[in-house]
């Protein structure tokens, strides 16, 4: 739900004039890395790089304007890392499906200034919740009260006591007062005669806007001089903004930022990436370096910016790393997860391999990567099919099945080996309509069985059918 709210925000900035550049890596991504990571890094989700605007989402099943909270720990104050410019979207998400990537975003994002939330917050005009369990640090939810539209409307009245609206294809009206608890009071967020969509903002203590605001234009000027910020934070958006900018005079900055060993890593890993952008080797030099560094934690996080470089000197760094046996698991599975990125026809044969030989954590990343190749290189993973070694094919089938959604034609030429026409019927009887299937009933008998009970073992209703007592 997080990555689809971040991918709708950044769409929805781009309409308004912005440039957004996600700034959290991989906020925008389904991939979770449970381990090896290096943990308690919070950085807005994006910079408007046009001018210097930053944004975190907050994406919701139901809207809400919320945040979680802890008063132990300043990393996890509501607010840390944020300061009063910055902006909060708050993307609604349905889920549209039974997978849980299934999320879908609405058009409608609304934003709220975070010095607004702060001066609600310190006048005490937020409802705080019954705090989490211990684990989870004992946090709690800080919700600022607000009233949404439950369904798309007219908006009819606006007075000092409340806001009421006509639901669409309704005569009834719907009121919101605006008069809370003793020092809670609603602000009206809508005028009379306005048409809403559903989860409007009707009325809230601070102000909710639809759009934030274009401030003047910053240039490479404002990125280098935050180079030099004592916050590093600060330091890590500059660097990887300037990946955008021309290199003359960003490159000095840059330089000295991979050169400060003091510097935070990841503040280093985005100086170098925007090295490798502008062309210089010194980006490459600190990049390769960092994948021989003695931290796991730092040798994964080198592997995960250099899946966001569109480059054969990144695919060779990666496939090296994605073959060394005595590498740590994680780190090689993010390898080959940078890779699938990528999606390039010359890591095909680098993330077979990895399947037939690596430990399971990786041999799952490389058939996932493969999955991606498969979307935009069909050919060449049909090409692979037929040439790799057995104990590869799997993953191959998989892809040939779920990325590029081979059919009977595609694979006619394939049938060279009891292996292949094996996994043949797999690709085809859970991939495929019977319509389908029904073309191997001429072509080859014995697939054609195969993949006729794979498809009737699928749709029979007791394949994941389960008993209980």
């Amino acid at each position: 739900m997080g990555a689809v709210g971040v991918r709708q925000t950044v769409k929805d900035l781009r309409a308004q004039g912005h440039d957004p550049l996600v700034l959290e890596r991989g906020s925008d991504d389904f991939k979770l890395w449970k381990s090896t990571r290096i943990k308690g890094w919070r950085v807005p989700d994006v910079l408007c790089v046009n001018d210097a605007k930053r944004v975190e989402v907050r994406a919701k099943s139901q809207f809400r304007i919320s945040g979680s909270h802890s008063v132990g720990r300043a990393e996890r104050h509501w607010s840390f890392g944020l300061s009063d410019s910055d902006y909060m979207a708050f993307p609604v998400c349905r889920l549209r499906g039974p997978r849980p990537i299934d999320w879908e975003a609405s058009d409608l994002i609304q934003y709220v200034r975070v010095g607004d939330m702060k001066a609600a917050f310190d006048a005490k005009q937020t409802i705080t919740t019954e705090p989490k369990a211990a684990s989870q640090g004992a946090e709690v939810q800080v919700v600022w009260p607000t009233a949404v539209a439950a369904e798309p409307g007219l908006v009819v009245e606006v007075s000092d006591r409340r806001v009421a609206y006509v639901p669409s294809g309704g005569t009834r009206r719907a009121f919101c007062q605006l008069h809370r608890r003793k020092n809670v009071r609603l602000l009206p967020q809508v005028r009379q005669g306005q048409t809403v969509e559903a989860d409007r903002v009707l009325a809230s203590v601070v102000p909710v806007t639809r759009a934030v605001p274009l401030g003047p234009a910053v240039g490479v000027d404002h990125y280098v001089a935050e180079l030099s910020s004592a916050n590093e934070r600060v330091r890590f958006a500059a660097a990887k903004a300037l990946s955008g900018f021309p290199s003359e005079t960003a490159d000095p900055a840059l330089l000295a930022r991979v050169a400060d060993t003091a510097d935070h890593i990841f503040v280093r890993l985005e100086a170098a990436a925007s090295l490798v952008r502008h062309g210089r080797s010194e980006g490459w030099e600190f990049l390769a370096r960092k994948l021989k560094d003695q931290f796991a934690e730092n040798r994964l996080e080198a592997c995960i910016v250099l899946a966001e470089i569109d480059a054969d000197e990144a695919r060779a760094l990666l496939m090296r790393k994605l073959a060394e046996q005595d590498e740590c698991v994680d780190v090689r599975a993010g390898a080959a997860w940078a890779l699938g990125e990528h999606r390039h026809v010359t890591a095909m044969r680098s993330l077979a391999a990895a399947f037939a030989s690596a430990p399971e954590q990786i041999r799952v990343e490389a058939a996932r990567a493969l999955t991606k190749l498969a979307r935009a290189h069909r050919s060449g993973v049909l090409d692979l099919f037929v040439s790799v070694a057995d104990e590869a094919r799997p993953a191959v089938a998989f892809a040939l099945r779920t990325g590029a959604a081979a059919t009977v034609d595609d694979l006619a030429r394939a049938m060279k080996s009891d292996d292949m026409r094996q996994w043949i019927a797999y690709v085809i009887g859970t991939g495929q309509s019977v319509d389908e299937i029904e073309k191997l009933k001429s072509l080859d008998g014995q697939v054609y069985f195969a993949a006729t009970l794979l498809w009737k073992m699928l749709t029979s209703g007791i394949y994941d059918l389960e008993e209980y007592g």
